[in-house]
C-alpha cells in the first residue's frame, strides 16, 4: 500500500548568480515563469509536467507527475470461438503529487507517495524544471524531514 509523506524545503536563488541578475526582488514573478506546464522535464525514461498551477492568498500550488504505459493482459469472452480468451491491452496511468510554496517564505511543502514517487524524483524533477530557466537561477533546497 502506498505512503503518504509531506516533505519541506526552501526554493532559492543559486549563491553565484551574474550581476544580470535580480537577486530575490521578483520572487513571485520569477516562480510563476519557471513554474510552466508547458516545459516537460525528462529524467530516467520518464516525461514529468507539472499542472498549471494555482496563486491563492500568498501561496503558488500545483501538481508535479508523470505518465507511464504498461501492457495488462485482460480477459473476454469470444462469441465465435465461445470460450474465453487474454488479450494484451496497452495502459496509460498517471501519477502526480501535490506541492504549495509559500512565497513570503519561499518555503515549499511537497509529497511522496512511494514507489511512484519517492522524495528524490520530486526533487530531481522540480529542480530540473527550474533548471530550464538558468537565467532566472532558482534551485530547491531540500529538507529530508517527513511530516
Amino acid at each position: 500500500m502506498p505512503r503518504l509523506l509531506i516533505f519541506f524545503g526552501k526554493v532559492a536563488y543559486k549563491p553565484q548568480m551574474t550581476l544580470w541578475q535580480a537577486h530575490g526582488v521578483r520572487f513571485t514573478e520569477d516562480i510563476k515563469e519557471v513554474v510552466n506546464p508547458d516545459t516537460p522535464i525528462s529524467r530516467y525514461g520518464r516525461t514529468w509536467r507539472v499542472s498549471q498551477p494555482v496563486h491563492k492568498d500568498n501561496f503558488f500550488v500545483g501538481k508535479l507527475g508523470f505518465m507511464s504505459s504498461a501492457t495488462e493482459t485482460k480477459t473476454f469472452y469470444d462469441e465465435k470461438r465461445k470460450d474465453f480468451v487474454e488479450q494484451p491491452v496497452d495502459t496509460r496511468q498517471g501519477h502526480y503529487v501535490q506541492w504549495a510554496i509559500d512565497l513570503s517564505t519561499q518555503m515549499i511543502a511537497f509529497e511522496a507517495k512511494p514507489p511512484d514517487i519517492k522524495y528524490q524524483s520530486f526533487i530531481g524533477a522540480f529542480g530540473g524544471l527550474l533548471d530550464e530557466r538558468p537565467d532566472i537561477g532558482l534551485d530547491p533546497t531540500p529538507s529530508y524531514r517527513p511530516l
